[in-house]
């Protein structure tokens, strides 16, 4: 039923299977012949595709620039058995993620260059970034 969906012009499970062997370039993806060892080489290769986009992203992302000083590699982070309190790991992943009221993410909000959202409290003309709050 899938299939016939698809082949009528409409959006189904199989259309979307289709688009995913064609945006991941699955070598000879035929859905007659899946078997178990195929379905992991598919995975693998998925995989590898998302994990190269997630360091392109790292890299280039002003952003995240404290998160890749930490986390370089696509992995469970260590910290994050630190507490077993899910309010407090969540607390940690926004910090890291840039989730907070520091100068350097809300003056994103208000396209303040970035050289000028300085930290408020102290007399040290610095930057307000994740760096500066911790120290």
């Amino acid at each position: 039923m899938s299939q016939d969906l698809h082949h009528a012009g409409k959006n189904s499970y199989y259309s979307n299977i289709i688009s995913m062997s064609e945006y991941y370039n699955f070598p000879c993806f035929d859905l007659t012949y899946l078997t178990n060892a195929k379905i992991k080489h598919y995975v693998g290769l998925m995989q590898q595709k998302y994990i190269l986009c997630w360091h392109h992203t790292m890299q280039n992302s002003t952003k995240l620039k404290c998160f890749y000083t930490f986390k370089t590699d696509y992995t469970s982070s260590s910290y994050l058995g630190l507490t077993s309190k899910l309010s407090e790991r969540k607390e940690l992943v926004k910090f890291r993620i840039g989730h907070h009221k520091l100068r350097i993410e809300t003056g994103r909000y208000d396209q303040i260059p970035r050289v000028d959202r300085l930290c408020p409290i102290c007399a040290f003309n610095q930057i307000e970034d994740e760096s500066h709050f911790l120290i």
